[in-house]
């Protein structure tokens, strides 16, 4: 009998770590790290400095689609590369910034990236130039 009881206790214990002890619950992030290189068209690496970049995702990839959301950082490219978090401007839940959450991104269909940069130039270079 002393056996039994030992062994209950010890499951019942087992039982309480497992429901009580190391709970964790996965969430979905509001962000997106996106990293990239910046490259001309034939093949060579663009300047270092700073840009400005506008971030778009769509419905689809035609001209005729959808723009769904959007957001703009001024990014350091350096080495050709540079590296930007997502939905850190502009909430994924919230694109149109109205407090209606019914035009949400849920990626659960596909989506389509949008990127168009324009290098911000020193005045002094303008001048220079």
């Amino acid at each position: 009998m002393k056996h039994k009881t030992v062994f209950t206790i010890c499951l019942l214990s087992s039982l309480i770590i497992m429901l009580c002890g190391n709970h964790a619950v996965a969430s979905v992030s509001d962000s997106i790290y996106f990293q990239s290189m910046l490259m001309y068209s034939n093949g060579t690496v663009a300047p270092d400095g700073e840009y400005t970049v506008t971030f778009s995702i769509w419905d689809g990839n035609q001209e005729t689609d959808n723009k769904l959301w959007e957001e703009q950082h001024i990014v350091l490219v350096e080495d050709s590369t540079y590296s930007v978090s997502l939905g850190s401007i502009v909430s994924f839940l919230d694109p149109d910034q109205n407090g209606d959450l019914s035009d949400a991104l849920t990626f659960a269909v596909p989506y389509y990236l949008g990127v168009k940069m324009t290098i911000i130039l020193n005045s002094m270079e303008n001048f220079l130039a």
